[in-house]
């Protein structure tokens, strides 16, 4: 099982074309992603995990630590299967069962746990 803790804040997914990823809310978006992927790179190279294969249903559970319901749970859950691709798993496809849930902590921070569905 991976369990990790990233920091925030986390820019809620955002839908791009080649021509809109140059505006301001795309550039906010994909910075948003550069700065988790770098948060987990760093948390499964610390911990010595390893990048969950293709062909492998997942579990997933996240839980975001501010209750501020000024974007969408599932954008915001969106942006951390999006920056979690090629890092701790092949691909987001093969997640097959996944909790999502806003806690008020006084940050804007996640908890993101994943494991292989047996």
């Amino acid at each position: 099982m991976i369990h990790m803790v990233l920091a925030g804040p986390i820019v809620p997914y955002t839908r791009m074309t080649q021509r809109s990823k140059w505006t301001d809310s795309a550039q906010r978006y994909l910075a948003s992603q550069q700065a988790l992927a770098l948060q987990m790179r760093a948390q499964m190279a610390e911990h010595g995990w390893t990048m969950y294969p293709a062909r492998l249903p997942l579990r997933l559970r996240v839980v975001f630590g501010w209750t501020v319901h000024t974007h969408d749970l599932s954008n915001l859950l969106k942006a951390v299967e999006d920056a979690a691709n090629k890092i701790v798993w092949a691909d987001d496809r093969w997640i097959d069962s996944i909790t999502v849930e806003r806690e008020t902590w006084g940050n804007l921070g996640l908890e993101l746990w994943v494991e292989a569905m047996q």
